[in-house]
């Protein structure tokens, strides 16, 4: 009777300790994706052909610094850089852009006191026409999008309806010359089928503390599974 009492003891201690490793592996998992990697799926065709409809990505949280854990709060601690131009980030749309998704996916286009404008669907940074590959357009939809700042007051979302403006709106928009100066601490970002794009033409630069991570992944679908640039 002793040894079979020994053995249930062994037997119960055996899975005690197996349960525990398994949920402490899985909470650890669960506190590393929360804050340093984020999975996100496309939801628009606004980054055509670039990213499609529904592809899923994996978003690197930790180059911009760490996430509060099971939150999308930035802290911006042991940050490795700031965003550069031509990534394609992922970033909590600010308040005065009147979106209810919660993540939006667009490429940076200018950094803190970048002048940007574009004439002829062709970017301009600092004054030098910008080569832009990846992009897509349309010239059978917002034909008149071609040029930016716009002239016409009631394209940016802050003329064009009450905004609820919970973060600081630069005090430099909406743009009133022919050129946007990108106000420190903020980022622009545009999509890649510049037109059918909601982004910062519209509703304004993105503040540093909103974005996310860069986009460095896509694993579906499968038959596309690759590094994104």
């Amino acid at each position: 009777m002793m040894i079979k009492i020994k053995r249930r003891k062994k037997n119960k201690t055996f899975w005690y300790e197996f349960f525990d490793i398994i949920i402490s592996a899985a909470l650890i998992a669960l506190v590393i994706k929360s804050a340093f990697i984020e999975v996100a799926m496309i939801p628009s065709s606004s980054m055509e052909d670039t990213l499609m409809i529904k592809d899923k990505l994996f978003v690197d949280k930790f180059m911009y610094g760490i996430s509060i854990p099971f939150t999308k709060i930035k802290i911006h601690l042991m940050e490795k850089r700031k965003p550069k131009i031509e990534e394609i980030v992922v970033f909590i749309p600010p308040s005065y852009a009147m979106s209810d998704k919660p993540l939006f996916v667009k490429r940076c286009v200018g950094i803190p006191g970048d002048k940007i404008k574009i004439i002829n669907n062709t970017l301009y940074r600092n004054n030098k026409p910008i080569e832009e590959p990846y992009l897509k357009f349309d010239p059978r939809r917002r034909e008149y999008f071609k040029n930016w700042p716009f002239q016409e007051p009631s394209y940016y979302t802050v003329n064009t309806k009450k905004v609820n403006i919970r973060d600081h709106l630069p005090k430099n928009w909406a743009p009133k010359n022919e050129i946007y100066t990108v106000p420190k601490g903020y980022y622009l970002m545009m999509g890649d089928h510049r037109t059918d794009s909601y982004d910062s033409r519209f509703w304004g630069p993105v503040p540093y503390k909103k974005i996310i991570g860069i986009v460095r992944f896509r694993w579906f679908p499968f038959h596309r599974i690759g590094i994104i640039k």
